[in-house]
């Protein structure tokens, strides 16, 4: 008897913009999965997925942000990290922070003595939960790429959907352009996107 995998996409959304997490589904034609996010008394959070995710892409949107008198920019980003540690333990083939605005992103450099770099610090925790990429809309600067360890993309500068490119890479940044084109840029690649509806087969992945 032969088993044949087929790999599947799933898109949850964590508590700062739901919205935008259906409206990227529609334009795919999917539906955001059901997970279960809490709020415990002591302020610490919880996260649960409500469906199977095994050997499914599984993409996680969640932009950094502060909502007044709600969460806060650190409640979102462990939030998000919590997600992503509860996806690898539920066997996702693989994982994808979609992060519209990266938090810390401008504490990348030490401008004064006996400062952070937190925009390292951010990578460093995403990178402790397996997570296989981290896609952004904008970075405060393009060394923030650097501070993923994992190998980016080698190519050629341009590529075509046609082509099929594969993004086996850990970090993906995303640039909206006039119309509706949209380019996503691979640390010197760069695939054009005419419609969303193919950004799965920019990403080699199976809706």
């Amino acid at each position: 008897m032969e088993v044949v995998n087929k790999k599947r996409m799933h898109i949850f959304a964590g508590s700062s913009y739901p919205e935008l997490a259906r409206e990227v589904a529609d334009h795919l034609g999917m539906r955001v999965g059901e997970v279960k996010l809490a709020q415990f008394a002591n302020g610490e959070l919880y996260a649960r997925f409500g469906e199977s995710i095994r050997g499914g892409d599984v993409f996680v949107l969640q932009s950094h942000l502060s909502i007044p008198g709600g969460m806060s920019i650190n409640d979102f980003v462990i939030e998000q990290l919590i997600m992503l540690d509860a996806l690898k333990r539920a066997s996702a083939k693989r994982t994808v922070a979609v992060v519209p605005y990266y938090g810390y992103s401008r504490s990348d450099k030490k401008a004064r003595s006996r400062e952070a770099i937190a925009a390292r610090m951010i990578a460093d925790m995403y990178e402790s939960t397996g997570v296989d990429r981290i896609m952004s809309v904008d970075l405060h600067t393009g060394q923030i790429q650097g501070f993923f360890d994992d190998p980016w993309m080698v190519g050629d500068r341009h590529h075509d959907v046609e082509a099929g490119l594969a993004c086996g890479v850990p970090a993906v940044g995303v640039t909206w352009g006039s119309g509706d084109r949209t380019e996503l840029t691979t640390a010197g690649a760069v695939a054009v996107v005419d419609a969303p509806e193919q950004l799965p087969a920019v990403l080699g992945l199976a809706v």
